[in-house]
């Protein structure tokens, strides 16, 4: 009886969300999960319908808490998204490249993956016009928003180190010198195993 119950409420969350009822929509979700907690597609159910209340932390609290038992391509994409929106942009990296290992076509991760290039590149390109006009610091920051936006890339750290030392932060540029020295080990090892 209680999965029926459940069931219900699902289907008529799914109503009400096809007419724009958000609130509605996750009024009956909670009602399906009360009798039907565990159900995953439940869960993600009610994970659509706060981003669509724009609920984004109760959401990101929601896809980190399924990730724990359910290691799925999409979630890893939906807590990219979040985590871009909070602001933690390597966090966003590393959890588009985790999706892409789970599911190498996904588009979505793909296109995150993309544009956080191309943001990275952008932000360089701001670095080294900044750096060329003698402005240091401006460069150093808009480098730093280029490693955390890929921190894959060792060329971005070696520009940092070099920035930081004509600025004279001698142990800042050799920490950034030896952290690009470990990215250059890491993808050299990489491409051995290959």
């Amino acid at each position: 009886m209680e999965e029926r119950l459940a069931y219900i409420h699902y289907l008529y969350s799914q109503i009400l969300y096809d007419e724009h009822d958000h609130e509605g929509a996750l009024q009956h979700i909670n009602f399906a999960l009360h009798y039907r907690g565990n159900k995953f597609s439940y869960q993600c159910r009610k994970i659509t319908y706060l981003y669509a209340l724009k609920q984004h932390k109760v959401c990101l609290e929601l896809v980190e808490k399924l990730l724990q038992n359910h290691e799925e391509a999409e979630l890893y994409v939906l807590r990219a998204r979040l985590n871009k929106l909070f602001g933690y942009i390597t966090k966003c990296f590393y959890d588009v490249h985790k999706a892409l290992e789970l599911d190498p076509e996904n588009y979505q991760a793909s296109n995150i993956v993309e544009e956080l290039n191309k943001s990275a590149e952008d932000c360089r390109s701001v670095a080294v016009n900044q750096a060329l006009s003698g402005n240091l610091a401006e460069a150093i920051n808009k480098i730093t928003v280029s490693i955390d936006t890929n921190p894959t890339i060792a060329e971005y750290t070696v520009f940092r180190g070099t920035l930081l030392r004509q600025q004279g932060q001698y142990d800042e540029a050799i920490d950034d010198f030896m952290k690009a020295l470990t990215k250059v080990t890491e993808i050299v090892k990489h491409i051995k195993m290959h």
